[in-house]
């Protein structure tokens, strides 16, 4: 199939005739130009075959040759070869190949006397990549109308997912390209999406701003005929969360026939989080005002980087007016690097472009971008005749200039003041633009500035008082600085703007947990797993909860969910294992802190629990090792020193456990002056006579006399009556008490 449409492209449309010996031939020379590459870049996703060809230092005869058929049959490759450095997938061939189909072309087109030897390519995937983690489509097509000029229409797909995932890769199949002039990928998790969908009465919904849905952190994604599935830098992953809902947003053209639009898009995850953080730059201009005839209008914009960065990928945008796009580095000395230049705009074939190699931009170097327009007769792809005056604008009639860069920093503070330094740049030339105050804000904060922060979401709120986001975020701020009730006011407008924020309800949640109202806390941590069932940090909170409440059952089943889901592992193994030690299910207990302590022997929660288990089990020594290990790690340990006492005891060693209580004594009276906590602890008669004793020995204090009588009747009632009249005959002598 592709050999076919190659021939049809008008290149190769006279006859084939044998060729002379020693003159070039399709079956000896130009067969494996064009198979060779078509292995690399044709695939049916794609718009069909490339033409690879590179304008740079090629005849004008070669010129006029490949000029033919590039802009009816294949996506052209723009970019400059002598500007900038290498990109990755370049769609080139060598000044030498393209000489050589002009020639072969002058000669009549001959076959050649060989047999064909060179097969055309065998995909044997629908996909590029391979075979996809996960694939979506939108349930029903959208019929794209017969008539009309430019159609921006949103496609809002659910994503089937159950825990959060890293995606390393996506590929995008326009199941009807020919209408599709480009698609930009977005991701949702409100509800503003569905519900816009859910207010239109067709598939999806119109415009170019979509609210809700934001690009992946660091990420720009889209699809342009022939453009390579988006994959990114590794180490760059990022995070995809149940419940999210992306949003592909079509430039359409109609056809003049109705057209069914329904694409799929397909996932490749990656087992390893990011390890790098990258931004996306974004330089544009929103003052285009271009006079008719003009053919050489200019727009300039820039961007001093405060940090050394590195560039990874950028995408240009313009529209038919676009001529000549430029983008480069300025040094404070003057000097130019080249990053990126298409000399020869096409806002049919434009695409975004990933460089071989990371490159490399000194701090306090300008981004510059520089574009020139042609508004002017000769400009065969002016959309207006005779030309007339063209200003910024979404229609494809109306012009538009920007690129975005993402980028790397070398540190996480890097990344911070680099975001914070460029919102602040955004600001000047969009002054009232309340998302940018709101990213502003974050990063701000991110860097330690609350103050400024906090101002920032204010000022948000002011332009956009319906900003759920924004009052989130300054709630955020109020809790940090321990301002309760202003918190929980934010949250609340947060809440009240957009029903399904579910992080809304986690922080607020958070606050009354910090004021000690567990009823409060558990009903809005409930309504965030409601709303978005994978947070497991939420989940935690509640599980905590549960804990503390002594409901163990509910603690059981959320930190089960929370070990399935891979949360915490090592904390949530031991805090599953002391739910289950507390609801006396020791047998499924104790496999869990041998797992534990498997992975770290030298675990606090893990030692203590453990050694709990072995205590209440009778095996006093095994238990004896553990609290002995726990208070050696940790001598401060409280809870290490009352648990090796008990133990001690539980061995008959009376005056061993005596010291070790008088230890635990002290700590309890360094940490808050309070013997009682030990009281909690020691609940037999035994414990509560060695606990007595210690007391006596530290302070000689009255309330020892009374504990000691305590002990005396706790034994009692244990049923003990001659270790009761044993213990009042040694409290008689110890602490004069009366018969």
């Amino acid at each position: 199939m592709h050999f076919a449409r190659f021939c049809l492209t008008g290149l190769f449309v006279t006859s084939f005739c044998k060729a002379e010996d020693g003159e070039p031939s399709f079956n000896r020379d130009i067969a494996p130009i064009i198979f060779e590459n078509c292995s690399i870049c044709h695939h049916p996703n794609g718009s069909g075959p490339f033409s690879l060809l590179d304008y740079s230092s090629v005849s004008r005869r070669a010129r006029q040759i490949v000029e033919v058929t590039e802009d009816r049959f294949m996506p052209p490759w723009r970019p400059d070869s002598e500007y900038g450095p290498r990109l990755r997938h370049e769609r080139r061939l060598t000044n030498e190949e393209i000489e050589l189909l002009a020639r072969w072309y002058d000669l009549g087109a001959p076959e050649g006397n060989e047999p064909l030897v060179v097969s055309p390519p065998v995909f044997e995937n629908e996909w590029q990549l391979g075979e996809p983690d996960l694939v979506i489509t939108s349930e029903e097509p959208f019929l794209l109308p017969t008539e009309g000029n430019d159609v921006f229409r949103n496609l809002v797909i659910p994503i089937p997912l159950s825990s959060p995932r890293f995606i390393r890769a996506v590929e995008f199949k326009a199941n009807n390209p020919k209408v599709v002039h480009h698609a930009v990928l977005q991701f949702d998790r409100t509800m503003v999406s569905k519900q816009r969908d859910l207010e239109d009465p067709g598939v999806g919904f119109d415009g170019m701003e979509s609210s809700g849905a934001v690009n992946p952190d660091g990420h720009f994604i889209g699809w342009t005929p022939g453009q390579e599935p988006y994959e990114v830098y590794p180490g760059t992953s990022w995070r995809l969360d149940p419940n999210t809902s992306l949003v592909a947003q079509l430039h359409l053209l109609p056809s003049g026939k109705v057209e069914p639009v329904q694409p799929s898009i397909a996932f490749y995850f990656s087992d390893k989080p990011p390890e790098r953080e990258s931004f996306v730059i974004r330089i544009k201009s929103d003052d285009i005002d271009i006079p008719a005839g003009k053919a050489d209008y200019v727009v300039e914009k820039r961007f001093r980087l405060p940090v050394d960065i590195q560039a990874l990928r950028l995408y240009p945008h313009a529209h038919y007016l676009g001529r000549d796009l430029k983008i480069f580095a300025l040094s404070p000395g003057g000097e130019e690097q080249p990053i990126f230049r298409i000399a020869d705009w096409d806002f049919n074939w434009q695409s975004d472009y990933q460089f071989l190699e990371p490159l490399s931009i000194s701090k306090e170097s300008e981004i510059v971008m520089r574009y020139t327009y042609d508004n002017s007769a000769l400009n065969i792809r002016n959309p207006n005749t005779p030309p007339k005056r063209v200003k910024y604008g979404w229609n494809s009639t109306d012009e538009m200039g920007e690129v975005s860069l993402q980028v790397l920093t070398r540190s996480g503070e890097g990344m911070l003041t680099l975001q914070s330094e460029y919102f602040n740049h955004l600001i000047v030339t969009e002054p009232y633009n309340p998302f940018i105050r709101n990213n502003l804000g974050y990063a701000l904060a991110e860097m330690g500035l609350k103050a400024e922060a906090a101002d920032a979401y204010r000022k948000a709120i002011e332009l956009k008082p319906d900003f759920a986001v924004a009052h989130n975020n300054l709630g955020v701020q109020y809790a940090e600085a321990r301002l309760h009730s202003l918190a929980i006011k934010e949250f609340k407008t947060a809440i009240s703007i957009a029903s399904d924020y579910a992080e809304a309800y986690h922080n607020m949640g958070s606050v009354f947990l910090e004021q000690g109202k567990l009823d409060e806390a558990r009903r809005d941590f409930s309504s965030a797993l409601k709303i978005r069932p994978e947070l497991d940090m939420t989940r935690a909170m509640v599980a905590n909860i549960d804990l503390s409440r002594g409901d163990l059952e509910k603690a059981i089943s959320n930190l089960a969910m929370l070990l399935d889901n891979g949360y915490d592992e090592r904390q949530t193994r031991i805090r599953l294992a002391s739910a289950f030690l507390a609801a006396g299910k020791k047998d499924k207990a104790e496999p869990l802190y041998e797992e534990a302590l498997k992975f770290d022997p030298t675990h606090g929660d893990a030692l203590y629990g453990s050694g709990v288990l072995k205590f209440s089990n009778n095996q006093y020594e095994a238990a004896l090792q553990n609290f002995q290990k726990l208070v050696s790690d940790d001598p401060d340990s409280l809870r290490g020193h009352i648990q090796l006492g008990r133990t001690k005891l539980a061995l008959d060693r009376r005056d061993e456990a005596i010291s070790i209580c008088r230890q635990a004594l002290k700590l309890a009276e360094d940490q808050d002056g309070n013997y009682r906590r030990l009281q909690a602890h020691y609940k037999t008669g035994v414990e509560l006579e060695v606990l007595a004793l210690a007391l006596w020995e530290e302070s000689e204090s009255p309330e020892a006399k009374r504990l000691y009588v305590k002990a005396i009747e706790t034994v009692a009632r244990e049923g003990n009556p001659q270790e009761a009249e044993e213990m009042a005959r040694r409290g008689r002598a110890i602490f004069k008490l009366d018969p």
